[in-house]
This record gives structure tokens, sequence and C-alpha cells, in this order.
């Protein structure tokens, strides 16, 4: 099998494109990431093909110091072949086989999250009031729960600075490519959802940050479901999420949405 290297964005969507699109929903993750790195969001980016014969048969990508990001494929030596070239990196996001697959090449790796990738064209609850774009007015509270947020999902005091990126590519952009929700309850804001990472055909949804004061009220459904209509409404075929598979509770709401299980993913840390 043959290797190729990308350092720039642009020329690796150009070539990975249609394999990425043969299942679209499974790699929005590394479709929109790559489009965003393509945007400028990103200080570097690093990508790689993998060839079995004239044919790409599965591809990563990396935006340092990121974790590496795995394409769909049904090639399990690729994915060995892949793991072979790619070293110096903290971990790894990809879909259930593959991911588990490459892991076995990096002894000490330690599963983070074990997750469901969701996909929505249809929002199939009533909409109710009370939830919006994010204005300037909000950044300072948005931040404080990113922040919040970032801490749950890793377990650790996060960046402030990686946080304030973090808000600030969605905030500050388009809203056809990015953006923040969030949702009110008599003029309190009580949840926030983002959005972030086209697709050439979707655009994925988060993250999804209710403060624990606020929880158990149905809040964060309500906002997902009219945040999703009105991305379904400005031109998106489908939105895309990602879940904590260890929470029932919340997988069983983005369902109920209209959400569908599309596959199961994990993220993995290496010990370095």
């Amino acid at each position: 099998m043959k290797v190729e290297r990308f350092d720039h964005a642009h020329a690796f969507l150009a070539s990975a494109r249609t394999l990425l699109l043969t299942n679209e929903a499974a790699n929005n993750l590394i479709l929109g990431v790559s489009a965003s790195a393509a945007a400028g969001d990103y200080d570097s980016f690093l990508a790689w093909l993998i060839r079995d014969g004239r044919d790409i048969v599965t591809a990563a990508s990396q935006t340092p110091p990121n974790n590496l990001l795995l394409a769909r494929t049904d090639s399990m030596d690729a994915i060995d072949t892949l793991a072979a070239v790619v070293s110096d990196i903290p971990g790894v996001v990809g879909a259930v086989p593959e991911v588990d697959r490459f892991v076995e090449h990096h002894p000490g790796a330690v599963r983070m999250l074990r997750q469901g990738v969701y996909s929505l064209s249809e929002v199939r609850v009533p909409l109710e009031p009370g939830s919006r774009r994010a204005a300037e007015e909000h950044r300072e509270l948005l931040l404080t729960w990113m922040m919040a947020f970032m801490e749950e999902v890793a377990g650790e005091g996060p960046d402030p600075e990686a946080a304030a990126r973090n808000l600030s590519r969605r905030l500050d952009k388009p809203e056809e490519v990015a953006g923040v929700w969030v949702h009110e309850v008599e003029d309190e804001v009580v949840c926030m959802s983002g959005y972030s990472g086209p697709t050439p055909n979707g655009i994925r949804i988060g993250p999804v940050y209710t403060p624990s004061e606020h929880r158990g009220q149905g809040y964060a459904s309500r906002l997902v479901a009219a945040q999703s209509q009105w991305l379904l409404d400005h031109g998106r075929k489908f939105c895309f999420l990602y879940t904590d598979l260890e929470n029932p509770t919340s997988n069983a709401i983005y369902q109920r949405i209209g959400y569908e299980m599309v596959c199961e993913a994990a993220e993995y840390h290496f010990n370095r």
C-alpha cells in the first residue's frame, strides 16, 4: 500500500472527497475539521491517504496539537499501514472498529470516550419558543460554559486560551458555517449549543451544555431541536452530532428529536 502525505487541507480534500463522501455522516468530523482548516481556522494541518493500487482506501487528518481523525474504511490493512507512518500524536478519534484497530499499534492507549455518531434530516418534535442565535453580549457567559464543558468532557482543567479559540471559531463566523445558539427562560440564558464543521451537505452540532442548576428541564432538547430545524431551513440536508454512549438519557433525547445513530466511535489518548 502507498502513503500520501498532505500539508494543506485544500489539496487533501480534493483528493479524499470521493472517499469521505461515501459515508458523509460517519466522516463528518474529518470533513468538517478539514474544511475549517482550509478556511484558515487552524495554524497547521496534516493529512494522509492510503492507496491500494490506484484506489484510495482510507484517510486521516490532524490539526496539531489535536487528536488524529480517522476516516471510515473497509480495509484494516490500510489502518495498519496508517498506524505505521503516523507518530507523535496525543490521541485518535474514529469509528469502531477502525479506531480500535489503530490503537493496537499504540500500547498504553487509554479510551476516554465511547461515542455515538448521529445524523438528522428531519426534526420530529414540535418546536418551542425561547431559542435564538447567541449575541456578543453572551460571550463572557458562553466562555465560562465552554470551559465547564471542556472540563466535564476531559476530566481536567481546560486551557482558557483553547476554550476562547473554540468559542471564537463558532461565535465569530458567518452564520452559515458556524455559530452558537442559546435558550432563554424568562430572559435568563439557561443552555447553549454550538455548531461548526460544515460538510458538503451537513454540519455538526456541539458542544451542547446546560449548567447543573438548569438540567432536567428539557431546555437542551428544545434548543437542539430549534437549532437543527434552522440549519435545515437554511440549506443543510443533515445535522450531525456526537453523544456519550454512557449517557442513555441524552441519547434517547436526541433520538426523539429525530437523530438516528450512524455508527459507534471512540476517542483514545496516548501516554507519551
